[in-house]
């Protein structure tokens, strides 16, 4: 279990230079921390093989944001003890735009068949009879 545990911990860039945008805005904490204490991302230069680079951002403590105006560069991302910090209301607001991005998608799609449906009758009325 411990050797496992080993292999799945990953430093800051690892997890980083996988996340969209190179994780900024993402929450980051190491896995000593409880969720009301990480880092949140605002800056991030990462080098070619994504496991090393430079990270900035505000750390908030206990609920708390340290220095919110003066992002501060992330101690220790080397270390393999990093987690991303998932939000409870981030995952339904990825839902609330899924379910819009679907909604205008199939919004598009009836308009698009609309379209070609008056196309045909178009089409057929102009062509004369034989």
């Amino acid at each position: 279990m411990r050797q496992t545990c080993a292999l799945l911990a990953k430093n800051a860039f690892e997890l980083l230079s996988r996340q969209p945008s190179h994780g900024l805005g993402s929450k980051l904490s190491r896995t000593t921390w409880t969720d009301d204490c990480y880092w949140t991302i605002s800056k991030v230069r990462l080098s070619p093989d994504g496991k090393h680079g430079i990270a900035y951002g505000v750390l908030t403590w206990r609920g708390q944001p340290q220095r919110p105006d003066a992002p501060t560069k992330v101690a220790g991302p080397l270390k393999k003890v990093w987690r991303l910090v998932r939000d409870e209301g981030s995952s339904q607001q990825q839902q609330q735009w899924q379910s819009l991005v679907a909604d205008t998608l199939r919004r598009e799609r009836q308009a698009a068949k609309a379209a070609a449906d008056e196309a045909g009758a178009a089409a057929a009325a102009e062509q004369p009879a034989s």
